[in-house]
């Protein structure tokens, strides 16, 4: 197989995929009870079941559908950092190979951190709808590969040395920065709902509002602000924004873009989810002690 295949095919298996899920919806949705989103319009795009598991509930369809969304987003970067090689050989972009390896690292993070992310909105809270399916698929696999469509085709930018150095260790100094802050957050977390009187990394003893039997961590990571981790996110993906070195170029930017409208988005879903669970009263409080939602000091 040629090495930029996967990267020259990716419309047709945007196309192929979005059927695919589309299939998938079908039976993940109409397999299950009604419950309580009669709507059907609503029921295919959000879904019914929280879980879908066969073979003795040793495959779960939602881990699975983020593995392979996964496996192609680095699979995708690293074919399309073939297709610029193999187009510009000298004269390539090393924007171009950094952001193959800022996918490919925060994938090998991802599985090698796996049970963390049980402990995250994607797994606790999405449904097996279109949305979780496609988003799953797609939007991890493909289209966080977006810049990548249309940076791929352009050469080095032409910078002086001084300034090519500058350049690529400041884009890669903010996306380990951006991952400290995620990482760092869903670590702890993580660590505070396994273990609730632990010190996180040995030094960080949990402070926490109690709801009933429910705790609301609200130091460290979760101090600042009360989504601090996709902070980290936006830092990671402006750094992928930069990291192509053509600053003016809005293909560089659709990754920054779509996560920054995501997260934002998501963090009032989150708000609403986290008030139901510990109670308005609790959670007004948890708001009074940490007063910023994503970036502190600004939102």
């Amino acid at each position: 197989m040629p090495r930029d295949w996967f990267y020259r095919s990716a419309i047709y298996a945007l196309a192929g995929g979005t059927v695919f899920a589309a299939i998938f919806t079908l039976i993940a949705v109409f397999s299950q009870p009604q419950g309580e989103t009669k709507n059907l319009i609503a029921a295919l795009w959000l879904g019914r079941a929280q879980e879908l598991q066969f073979f003795n509930n040793r495959v779960d369809v939602k881990m699975c559908f983020y593995v392979v969304g996964g496996t192609m987003l680095s699979l995708n970067a690293l074919s399309g950092a073939a297709y610029h090689y193999e187009r510009f050989g000298d004269n390539f972009n090393p924007g171009v190979f950094l952001f193959a390896a800022f996918m490919t690292f925060y994938i090998l993070d991802y599985f090698i951190f796996e049970r963390v992310q049980l402990y995250t909105y994607d797994l606790i809270h999405e449904k097996l709808g279109f949305k979780m399916f496609w988003g799953a698929l797609i939007v991890y696999g493909w289209l966080y590969t977006l810049p990548l469509w249309g940076m791929a085709v352009h050469p080095h930018p032409g910078f002086s040395t001084a300034w090519t150095n500058v350049w690529l260790i400041g884009s890669v100094a903010l996306f380990f920065l951006g991952w400290t802050i995620t990482r760092g957050a869903n670590m702890q977390k993580y660590t505070f709902k396994r273990w609730p009187d632990r010190k996180f990394l040995g030094l960080i003893k949990p402070e926490y509002i109690e709801a009933g039997d429910r705790k609301i961590l609200c130091n460290g990571f979760w101090g600042p602000a009360r989504h601090f981790n996709y902070l980290g996110e936006g830092f990671l993906s402006f750094s992928i924004g930069l990291v192509f070195g053509y600053f003016t170029n809005l293909w560089a930017w659709t990754y920054f873009i779509f996560i920054v409208t995501i997260f934002t988005l998501r963090q009032r879903e989150d708000e609403e989810q986290c008030e139901k669970k510990y109670g308005a009263e609790k959670w007004a409080e948890y708001r009074a002690r940490v007063n910023y939602r994503i970036f502190p000091g600004i939102y």
